[in-house]
C-alpha cells in the first residue's frame, strides 16, 4: 500500500498542470486577494481608515477557508482533479502497466488517500498565507490583528478549523466520489467533470427550483422536504448547528428541519455510498 501510494504521490505532483490549475491554484489566489487588497489600501484613504477601525480577525479567516470548498466554482477546481485522478489511466491506457496483480482495491483507496492529502495540503497552505499576509497587512497599516494569541485563543481556534474543516471536506469528498464514479464507468475524465459538474449544480441549484416549483403547482409543500437528504443541505445545516446552535432553514418557510445527528448520519450515508459505489464499480470493472 505504502509503494501504491509513494507511486501515485509521484505521478499526481508529477503533472503540474493538473495540480497547478485544480488545487494549487486555492493558495495562487489567496496571494491575488492580498495583492489586490493592499493595492485597494493604498490607493484609497478612506478604505485604510475602515480597515483599521474595524480589522479582520485572524481566526475568522482561518476557519472561513474552509468555507470556500462549498462554493459551486470551488467544487468545479476539485471535481476537475478527483476525475483526472481516477480517470487518467483510462485516458492515456496505462492502467494494465499500473495494476499488476489483484490490487484494484489497494489503488482506488491510494487514490483517494492521495486526493484528500492534496486537498487538506493545499487548503492548510491557502490558511497559512492568508493569515500571515493579513498579519503583514495590518503591521504595514498599523492596525489591530485580533484575537490575541493566548493558549485559549489557540485552541479555540484549533476545535472550531478541525469542525469546520471535518464537516466541509466531508462534503467535499461526496461530490469527489461523484467524480470518481462516473470517471470509472466512463473511462473519460471529460465525461467525469461534466457530468460531475452538472449533477453537483443541480443538487446545489437546480434541485431547490424545481421543488419549489413543483410545490407550488401541485399545492404539496412536503415535497420540498426532498432537499433535506442532499449533501449540501446537511453540510449547511451541521455547520449552522455548530456554529448558531441552530438548524439551517428548510427551502419553504414553515417546514420541519434536521437536528445534528440526523445530518451527520445522512452525510456519513452519502461519504459511505459515493465511496463505495466507486470502490465497487473499480472492483467489478473490465480492464480493457
Amino acid at each position: 500500500m505504502l509503494n501504491l501510494f509513494r507511486a501515485e504521490w509521484k505521478k499526481t505532483t508529477g503533472n503540474r498542470l493538473l495540480v497547478g490549475c485544480t488545487v494549487w491554484i486555492f493558495p495562487i489566489l489567496g496571494c491575488g486577494a492580498l495583492s489586490l487588497f493592499s493595492i485597494i489600501l493604498l490607493a484609497s484613504g478612506e478604505s485604510r481608515q475602515d480597515f483599521i477601525a474595524d480589522p479582520p480577525r485572524w481566526d475568522d479567516i482561518g476557519v472561513g477557508v474552509w468555507g470556500i470548498a462549498n462554493f459551486p466554482i470551488s467544487r468545479l477546481f476539485l471535481i476537475s482533479f478527483a476525475a483526472t485522478l481516477f480517470a487518467g489511466e483510462y485516458q492515456y491506457q496505462t492502467l494494465k502497466s499500473v495494476l499488476p496483480g489483484n490490487q484494484r482495491l489497494g489503488l482506488i483507496v491510494t487514490k483517494f488517500v492521495t486526493m484528500t492529502a492534496f486537498i487538506v495540503m493545499t487548503f492548510i497552505a491557502t490558511i497559512v498565507i492568508l493569515i500571515i499576509g493579513f498579519g503583514l497587512i495590518c503591521l504595514i497599516f498599523g492596525a489591530d490583528y485580533p484575537p490575541s494569541l493566548t493558549s485559549d485563543t489557540a485552541g479555540e481556534f484549533l476545535k472550531d478549523l478541525l469542525l469546520n474543516a471535518s464537516i466541509t471536506f466531508a462534503s467535499t469528498l461526496i461530490f469527489a466520489g461523484i467524480a470518481a464514479l462516473v470517471s470509472i464507468l466512463t473511462r473519460s475524465i471529460l465525461f467525469g467533470v461534466m457530468a460531475s459538474v452538472f449533477l453537483t449544480l443541480l443538487e446545489s441549484l437546480g434541485l431547490i427550483f424545481g421543488l419549489i416549483l413543483i410545490a407550488a403547482i401541485t399545492k404539496i409543500e412536503s415535497v420540498t422536504d426532498i432537499y433535506l437528504l442532499t449533501p449540501t443541505y446537511n453540510s449547511a445545516n451541521i455547520l449552522q448547528w455548530v456554529n448558531e446552535n441552530t438548524p439551517s432553514p428548510p427551502i419553504v418557510d414553515g417546514r420541519g428541519t434536521l437536528s445534528l445527528w440526523e445530518s451527520v448520519a445522512v452525510l456519513g450515508f452519502w461519504i459511505i455510498l459515493m465511496v463505495g459505489l466507486s470502490t465497487f464499480a473499480f472492483q467489478r470493472q473490465d480492464i480493457q
